[in-house]
Formats: C-alpha cells, sequence, structure tokens
C-alpha cells in the first residue's frame, strides 16, 4: 500500500469501500436535508488525476498557478522521491514533476504542507523544511529539525504542516505519530508545534496535549491548529499557551485556510470540508463524502476552495459562492 495509507488507516474514512468518487460533483441528494440547505459550493468542481499521495496545494498568485505537494511513499521515509507539480487554473497539469527529488540537485523526500513568502516556497519535508525559488523551483536551501532516523526512516513523528505569520516567520507543525510497516499508526506523544528564527527551530508548545497538531494557519501573532488526533480546533499564543477554538463535529483534522471572515477546515478521515467562523462560534459543513481531502489552500482570484485527495490521487478544484 504505497500511496493510500498516510498518515492514518483510512478505515474510518474510507471503510467497506463505501467512499464516493472523488471526481463526481456532490450533489444535495447525496447530503442529508441539513446539508443540503447548507451547501455552498457553485457549480461542478474541477477533478484533476494523476497524483501520487498529494498532501497540500497552494496557489501562486503572481504566476497564476497551482501548486501540489505529492508524498510518492511513506511520508517518514527518506526516500528523495518527493515531489511537486504545477496545475493551471483550468485544471490543465502543467509540470507533474516540477521540482523532483533527487533531480538537479534537489532533496525532497515527502514533502506536506507548503506556503509562499515572496518569492520563496517554504516546504514540510520528513527531516526539514525546505526553501525553493518560487520563479524556476531551484533549491533554495533546507532547515533541519532534530530527528532519529531508523533503518532510513524518520520515527517518532511526522513533519506535517508550515504556515506564515505576518512578518514573514514560519511554523511547523509536528504530528506525534509513528507509521508501521504495515501502516498502522501509533501514537507516541512527540508532538509540538515550531517557529523559526534565522533557520532554526524554537519550540512555541510541545507535548501530548497538542492532540497531534497538523495544520496550521498565523493570524497575528497566534496561530491556529487543527490536530489530526482530535476534533478540537486550538490556537497558540506567542508563549504557547493553548486556547480552545470550536469542536467540530468530525475529527481527523487536516488542512486549514482563512477566507475572510472564515477559516475552511478539512477532515481526511471523514470526508468533511467545514466552515468556521473565525472565533469559532459557528462551524457549517459545506461539503461532505469526499475521498480523505487534506491540506487544502485558495484561489482568491476565483474564489476556489483547492483540496489534494490524499488516498484518492486527485486534486479537486472546487468553485465557491
Amino acid at each position: 500500500m504505497r500511496r493510500a495509507t498516510l498518515f492514518l488507516t483510512a478505515t474510518l474514512a474510507l471503510a467497506a469501500g463505501c467512499a464516493p468518487d472523488a471526481s463526481a460533483p456532490l450533489s444535495p441528494d447525496e447530503l442529508t436535508s441539513e446539508h443540503a440547505r447548507r451547501l455552498s459550493p457553485a457549480g461542478a468542481p474541477i477533478v484533476v488525476p494523476g497524483f501520487a499521495t498529494p498532501e497540500s496545494a497552494v496557489h501562486d498568485e503572481i504566476a497564476d498557478v497551482y501548486l501540489v505537494s505529492n508524498v510518492n511513499g511513506h511520508p517518514q521515509g527518506l526516500s528523495n522521491d518527493g515531489f511537486i507539480s504545477r496545475i493551471a487554473p483550468d485544471g490543465s497539469l502543467l509540470d507533474r514533476e516540477w521540482i523532483q527529488g533527487g533531480r538537479d540537485g534537489v532533496t525532497l523526500h515527502a514533502p506536506t504542507g507548503m506556503v509562499l513568502v515572496g518569492d520563496v516556497l517554504y516546504v514540510a519535508d520528513a527531516d526539514a523544511v525546505r526553501l525553493f525559488d518560487r520563479v524556476t523551483g531551484a533549491p533554495l536551501g533546507a532547515w533541519p529539525v532534530p530527528v532519529t532516523v531508523e533503518e532510513g526512516m524518520v520515527r517518532g513523528f511526522l513533519l506535517n504542516d508550515v504556515c506564515a505569520g505576518p512578518r514573514g516567520e514560519i511554523y511547523l507543525t509536528q504530528t506525534g505519530i509513528d507509521i508501521t510497516p504495515e501502516f498502522d499508526i501509533l501514537r507516541t506523544g512527540q508532538d509540538a508545534v515550531y517557529r523559526f528564527r534565522n533557520g532554526t527551530p524554537v519550540t512555541v508548545a510541545s507535548g501530548p496535549d497538542l492532540m497531534g497538531p497538523n495544520g496550521c494557519w498565523a493570524v497575528g501573532a497566534n496561530v491556529f491548529i487543527t490536530p489530526l488526533l482530535s476534533n478540537q480546533v486550538y490556537r497558540l499564543n506567542p508563549s504557547g499557551k493553548r486556547f480552545h477554538v470550536a469542536t467540530l463535529p468530525a475529527g481527523g483534522l487536516d488542512g486549514i485556510v482563512r477566507v475572510g471572515g472564515f477559516f475552511y477546515i478539512t477532515s481526511v478521515f471523514d470526508g468533511f470540508v467545514f466552515r468556521m467562523t473565525t472565533g469559532g462560534a459557528q462551524v457549517t459543513p459545506i461539503l461532505e463524502g469526499l475521498v480523505s481531502p487534506a491540506d487544502l489552500g485558495f484561489d482568491a482570484t476565483r474564489n476556489r476552495l483547492l483540496i489534494p485527495s490524499l488516498f484518492g490521487d486527485v486534486f479537486t478544484i472546487q468553485p465557491l459562492q
């Protein structure tokens, strides 16, 4: 099971072959009446196939292209065969291996979260945050994180998402899990959130009470966290104190992106996209039945969600109202 078993056993969301076809538009008839009344997406999605465990998506607004990270193997493996794809807004696959581990001096093992700051693309990898030129894709260096390696695998945790603060500071989430050769998930408790200072990770918070921090989004001096091992969204202040934001109807939380006065949050386990007010007072499911929606992005020009399907190996461009 090379691609369809990352981060968690997929049985919670995909058991018994009951997950819908990710290439099919979601219609109100497929939802409960309550969800149908709340449905926000407008128009059929564009579904782009041909990826290899796509985990994260961002919109390069300057070049007007979408970037998608591909783990392409075990997420803790040091195999140097991960890659990043470029996709046009019409869904055309411009370059599947635009940045490719093991080619042109690139090291890229198992890329997960990404964020663009100016002309630098920051990518969470198995053992470091890697920096690439936004225009050319050329490597610009790496910010390593201390890891334990056994038989070519990072052990104890998974480096998962990156996000940027208002002054360009970079945050990194560390999910405290191990993934066995049989792709069972073992909780290790080695959870952490880092803020980088001059390329060196400084711990903002750590410990198992972070519940497997996965997605992150910085707002001012705070960073909002969507934990993989819980349905409890929280934020961390600069000193690392945790504040509850909201309880979502499903767990296995993954991506988070802010759009105006809302956050959009995915549940990779249960196939939901939720819309949450920034203070957490209201949570609305806007899509369900998706196949493992992971670290989503947003196209502000066209008002679209950009949703990688971790286990489905597709990338979905979903218009919003």
